[in-house]
């Protein structure tokens, strides 16, 4: 079973994140906090009791992304030794390990932070979450490039590609978030 972690849990944070924010709006609509439609995610969890969930909800991803960074780390590290890892992987994937880590503080820090009560810690953890995020997901897609040669489970050229696709969609939906 461990050895599979690393298929089943980024399937389970890609449903558990939209569900979490599905039921943070929910409650916020139901008690007339925020108006139905398409309200940004953090207004949605600014008043209690939505915020309380909203931060328990986004505490629990965080966890999960932790464990899904620190199992990726792990694996990449597996391949150190092997004499077709390319020079410089190490450091590589140590760094994306760290920024990782500061990407879920920062999801961390959003869901403990409400946007109305500490305005600047807030947006600090979004700027964690997302743009230090988008770093942490270039990282792993230039790892996964660079490690093609070598036998790492899932590390097909589809999911290459749909990682290129993810970053660019990243990048304009980041961009746009900040325009």
């Amino acid at each position: 079973m461990p050895e599979r972690l690393h298929k089943w849990l980024p399937v389970t944070i890609a449903i558990y994140l939209p569900v979490s924010f599905i039921i943070t709006y929910s409650i916020a609509v139901a008690n007339g906090n925020v108006a139905a439609g398409f309200p940004y995610i953090s207004d949605t969890g600014t008043t209690p009791p939505e915020s309380c969930v909203f931060g328990q909800l986004m505490n629990i991803g965080a966890v999960l992304d932790g464990v899904i960074i620190y199992i990726r780390y792990r694996q990449i590290q597996h391949f150190y030794e092997e004499p077709q890892c390319p020079k410089g992987m190490k450091r590589l994937n140590t760094t994306a390990y760290v920024i990782g880590i500061l990407t879920v503080i920062g999801v961390s820090v959003v869901g403990n932070f409400q946007e109305t009560n500490v305005r600047v810690v807030h947006l600090l953890g979004a700027s964690l979450a997302f743009v230090v995020g988008f770093v942490y997901f270039l990282l792993q897609t230039v790892i996964s490039f660079k490690v093609k040669g070598l036998k790492i489970s899932g590390n097909t050229d589809n999911l290459r590609r749909l990682r290129v696709l993810l970053i660019v969609l990243d990048i304009i939906f980041l961009l746009l978030g900040i325009l």
